[in-house]
């Protein structure tokens, strides 16, 4: 089955989850958790990302992470690569440690934020390791209902929905979670992208998806900065070809071997700028209404379950948003 288009724009929430290849451990002993959350914090400052929450087991992890800068791709390969590089140096081991690339699904951060929080706290007493969260060494738990400080964890974006009262919010957080287990995310996370509202979920796939966007600010600020020319630059530089054979000139139509970097282009030209499929064929050398319509849904279609297609999709989104910022 094609994996998901990783979702990246500005102050996105999301819940990562990683596994050990093949089930192995991530975390050995003490030594091994105090290095990836020193690991955590050096990235955290580099890339200027908030951590909301976390939760280490032996075998994955889980993080509730905001991303001002959308830059949640490049945050983790850089957390997970030196954490690997340190795994295989320290236990004499070689090749992979994680488990394929991370899972990384949108949260709603009105309605979600909340939820995903209790879930990730409560991993230890899930797991059957403790009976209440807060015996459990290896999350932030602690930081939300104590007045213990974290370098790492920004426990206020989730206890300023409980009010401005510091110690309140941390009592009526922990009865929040301590009250029940709540539900099992992970059931949504198998299935979807976006872990949120109907209309959280609406707004997220229209991104990748080809369908209205335009009540999403971020999408909106982001098309206003993405022009045709780049987006076909981007596109070629990612096969290897020049830019000039993505567009019709004339009797000398475009070759097949340069259709489908031709129809991507024009499938990202149509998600990130807010070009008219006339102005759009105008563009690329004179295609008609028709065609350029057609060859987009086309692609759309593809993108949906073609893993190839929508990993050269992605890395080229993801240039394209870099480009425009």
């Amino acid at each position: 089955m094609a994996r998901p288009l990783r979702v990246e724009f500005e102050n996105a929430h999301y819940h990562i989850i990683a596994r050990g290849d093949e089930l192995k451990s991530l975390f050995v002993d003490n030594s091994d958790f105090k290095r990836y959350i020193r690991l955590l914090h050096r990235y955290r400052n580099e890339f200027r990302v908030d951590i909301i929450a976390y939760c280490l087991m032996n075998t994955h992890l889980h993080l509730e992470v905001r991303t001002p800068l959308a830059n949640i791709s490049k945050f983790m390969h850089a957390l997970h690569s030196a954490y690997t590089s340190y795994y295989n140096y320290r236990h004499k081991s070689r090749g992979h440690l994680f488990q394929g690339r991370f899972k990384s699904p949108l949260v709603d951060k009105d309605s979600y934020l909340l939820e995903l929080s209790r879930y990730i706290h409560n991993q230890a007493v899930r797991a059957g390791i403790c009976l209440a969260p807060l015996e459990y060494q290896w999350s932030s738990y602690r930081f939300f209902v104590t007045s213990q400080v974290s370098q790492i964890v920004s426990p206020d974006i989730v206890l300023r929905l409980y009010g401005t009262d510091i110690d309140k919010a941390r009592r009526r957080y922990r009865r929040f979670v301590e009250k029940e287990l709540g539900p099992d995310i992970m059931q949504e996370v198998k299935r979807r992208v976006v872990y949120g509202s109907d209309t959280f979920q609406e707004k997220i796939l229209a991104f990748i998806n080809d369908k209205s966007s335009h009540d999403l600010p971020e999408v909106r600020t982001l098309r206003r900065g993405i022009k045709t020319d780049r987006i076909k630059e981007i596109v070629a530089e990612k096969y290897n070809i020049s830019a000039d054979l993505l567009v019709r000139k004339g009797k000398k139509y475009i070759k097949k071997d340069f259709a489908e970097p031709r129809d991507l282009a024009l499938y990202l030209t149509r998600i990130f700028t807010e070009n008219t499929h006339r102005e759009i064929g105008k563009s690329f050398g004179g295609l008609s209404n028709s065609m350029v319509s057609r060859q987009i849904n086309k692609m759309t279609e593809r993108i949906k379950t073609d893993a190839t297609i929508q990993e050269i999709a992605e890395e080229v989104i993801i240039n394209i948003y870099e480009s425009g910022k």
